[in-house]
């Protein structure tokens, strides 16, 4: 289907999606579909350093400091993005309750 696709669209790319959670996962779908390129949504809110791990081609378990600091980034550039600010997307509520659970507050 990707092969038709690709054939009927005109020089378009073809990129895949659905819970791609690992680096792995994302080099698979490449692989297997032939797709152009895969989006990252739910992936990249559990483990933004999904895009280091891919870029380095091997993953990466970062300890609680770095994991604090890395979602304290994450919620900088989400608040400039508007995310989870009455846009629907309620990523920003979602990212609170992660980092709770991460700290070990309830």
């Amino acid at each position: 289907m990707v092969a038709d696709c690709q054939a009927r669209g005109g020089g378009l790319p073809i990129i895949g999606n659905g819970d791609i959670l690992t680096h792995g996962e994302a080099r698979g779908r490449l692989a297997e579909a032939g797709v152009d390129a895969v989006m990252v949504g739910r992936g990249a809110l559990i483990k933004p350093w999904i895009f280091d791990e891919y870029a380095r081609g091997r993953a990466w378990e970062p300890s609680l400091h770095e994991r604090v600091a890395l979602y304290r980034q994450l919620a900088v550039y989400m608040k400039a993005l508007g995310s989870g600010s009455g846009s629907g997307s309620g990523s920003g509520s979602g990212l609170a309750v992660y980092m709770k659970a991460l700290l070990g507050d309830p």
